[in-house]
């Protein structure tokens, strides 16, 4: 039976688990209202840290209550502590809700004089725990720097080192068998000045030598790491594996079984003692643990190995293999179901059933032949279902389609996902003979890339910018009163948050996807409705619009933009490309396509007589359905941000 722990330092009596005060000091038993304490996890020299359950909540959660209470001796010490206790909640605020292997804070405040944190509750066990049950495999060890260096290249990227990397604080939830990084109490800011000496902080035995010297970077962190991994290999005390009479390490000395020659030469770089010779970023590391399948992820996607796109090589890499119980096994792609693992940070893929040229999923028995063609390109990535609808020449539904697109997830914060669709290499013509400003006509070949499924949400650009400039205010609205030089700088600092180069679709790209392999004017036919565009249909052009009142809701007056995903998404998987905001594109606007590029990339030569201004697509909530046509083209100043104004992004293979 549960009871509850009075958290008074001289009491710490149990009490009944529905009593609000304790029994034998009258101290209150619910910090905050709310967080009530019923067992003890642990205690050291700063502090005590107990399990509790979060009774504001109707499934009443559990929760982890941090208390600051230092046993160390001397004024100095005690404010040190101070300072870890209040750097833990610091690093966890900004950390947690951004990464899904970092525990999020919940609340930080002070109670009768005692500081208290509370945090996430992560039900699993540590690799400390885990090593007990025996030592790891070298797969086992692999999977963990798999799942770690992603996590530091994260903390990294926000200016953060961690400084306290050992099994103890790597637990591996329960739920999905993620490793998460725990304890942020020893995380430090970096700073550029790498000669000023700090208080030495961490774990003896995984500390890097600059560390031990208060110089702590980005390296240290990844030689804890590496230490870690030898213990895992070895179940010995890192101690115990560096000889300091001959200033080397001699864990082969523990190994039982034969280790990889690259993984044990990963191994030896993580742990040198010189940072200069060390890896000096998580990518670095990545890159030569992904290697062995370069040749096949070169061989299909024809992607140079570079440290910038490295997720992309993660993912393909993790997504050819299975997890089970923290060791790798390749997937057999033989006559059986076949579970695709989705890049880090998505939901879990589809499953599907290899039958004759294409593959059947289990769930919906949709038949996929263009899946095996895709997957050619873009092995590995989890498959989207959706449905689309067909539509006869007045814009009235004849048909519902099945489709499927490959897909993957870029996680901005724990809980606003990028959704990016890949877009495969293709030719299509082009313009519109019936528009002047769009010919002439012309055949374009686009090469493959990814493209935002919505355009960039009101959330998504408030989790990247920390601001919020729309008009028409809502989280799942697009993000409105974007001017083009705004949009540039978003793709800027979403590149420096995730690693990959975002930017702004060429105006070929954009008009491509549009189209989705259509030549109509919308890519739904040769009309569009108020059921699939938010355009205004107010407009005296009824050219483009049904007529036949029993097909159309007439009451239906939007009149601003509303949630991305309202309408139905085109044949490949987009949404709202016509109306609801107009999209920014790169390319520098030209009066006509004469001279244009044929290769699908942006055209950035400034034309005589328009410097300054750039091309937008996509008509918009405000305009006329005519305007929102495949191939219509739009003139704004860069620095124009008016309400109807937005974008999506783009990524190049």
């Amino acid at each position: 039976m549960q009871q509850s722990i009075c958290l008074n330092p001289v009491c710490s009596s149990f009490n009944p688990i529905h009593h609000n005060f304790c029994s034998q000091c009258r101290t209150p038993l619910v910090l905050k209202g709310r967080y009530r304490a019923i067992s003890i996890l642990g205690q050291g020299g700063f502090g005590r840290t107990f399990l509790a359950i979060d009774e504001d909540l109707p499934s009443k959660p559990f929760r982890v209550i941090k208390q600051f209470l230092p046993q160390a001796q001397g004024t100095a010490t005690i404010k040190k502590a101070e300072e870890l206790f209040e750097a833990e909640a610091i690093q966890l605020d900004k950390l947690g809700s951004q990464h899904d292997q970092i525990p999020s804070l919940f609340a930080h405040f002070t109670v009768d004089n005692r500081q208290y944190l509370i945090q996430e509750f992560i039900d699993g066990q540590t690799l400390a725990d885990e090593l007990k049950s025996g030592v790891f495999t070298q797969e086992q060890v692999k999977a963990v720097l798999l799942d770690i260096l992603p996590i530091l290249k994260f903390i990294h990227s926000q200016n953060v080192i961690h400084r306290d990397i050992k099994p103890e604080n790597i637990i591996r939830r329960q739920s999905d068998k993620k490793l998460i990084l725990v304890d942020f109490g020893a995380a430090k800011q970096m700073f550029s000045n790498l000669s000023i000496t700090g208080t030495v902080i961490g774990s003896y035995g995984y500390t890097a030598p600059e560390q031990q010297r208060g110089k702590p970077r980005y390296s240290s962190d990844l030689y804890s790491l590496g230490v870690t991994c030898l213990e895992l290999l070895t179940g010995i005390d890192p101690i115990e594996l560096f000889d300091i009479d001959e200033y080397e390490w001699i864990w082969r000395q523990f190994i039982n079984s034969s280790i990889d020659d690259k993984l044990a030469c990963i191994l030896d770089k993580l742990i040198l003692p010189a940072t200069s010779k060390r890896y000096h970023s998580a990518n670095e590391v990545l890159a030569d643990l992904l290697s062995s399948a370069q040749s096949l992820i070169q061989k299909t996607t024809k992607l140079p190995t570079t440290t910038k796109n490295i997720d992309l090589y993660l993912s393909l890499f993790l997504n050819q293999q299975e997890m089970k119980e923290g060791c790798i096994k390749p997937i057999q792609l033989q006559q059986e179901i076949l579970t695709i693992k989705s890049p880090p940070g998505t939901r879990e893929g589809q499953k599907l059933k290899i039958k004759g040229k294409g593959l059947i999923n289990t769930q919906t028995n949709i038949r996929s032949d263009l899946y095996l063609e895709i997957q050619q390109s873009m092995p590995g990535y989890p498959v989207l279902n959706f449905e689309t609808d067909e539509f006869d020449n007045s814009g009235h539904i004849i048909k519902k389609s099945q489709k499927q697109a490959v897909y993957y997830i870029e996680k901005l914060s724990k809980n606003i996902p990028l959704e990016m669709l890949w877009i495969r290499d293709g030719s299509f013509t082009m313009g519109s003979s019936q528009i002047k400003n769009a010919s002439p006509q012309h055949e374009v070949n686009v090469k493959g890339f990814w493209m935002g499924k919505y355009a960039v949400t009101q959330e998504q650009w408030q989790a990247v910018m920390g601001d919020n400039p729309s008009r028409y205010q809502g989280p799942k609205k697009p993000v409105d009163s974007i001017s083009w030089k705004q949009a540039k700088i978003f793709c800027q600092r979403l590149s420096e948050k995730t690693g990959r180069d975002y930017r702004l679709p060429s105006e070929a790209e954009w008009e491509y996807a549009c189209r989705a392999g259509t030549k109509t004017p919308f890519c739904y036919g040769k009309t569009i409705n108020k059921s699939i565009a938010n355009v205004n249909f107010d407009s005296r052009n009824h050219k483009y619009i049904s007529l036949k009142k029993n097909h159309i809701d007439y009451n239906i007056d939007w009149g601003k933009t509303v949630d991305v995903g309202t309408f139905p998404p085109n044949g490949w998987g987009l949404y709202e490309m016509h109306g609801n905001v107009m999209e920014w594109c790169e390319d520098h606007w030209h009066d006509n396509y004469l001279g244009s590029p044929t290769d699908g990339s942006a055209w950035v030569e400034k034309g005589f007589f328009t410097l300054g201004n750039q091309v937008a697509r996509g008509g918009a909530w405000c305009f006329s359905p005519k305007i929102a046509q495949s191939a219509e083209r739009s003139m704004h100043s860069r620095s124009f941000d008016f309400f109807y104004l937005g974008f999506r992004v783009a990524l190049s293979a």
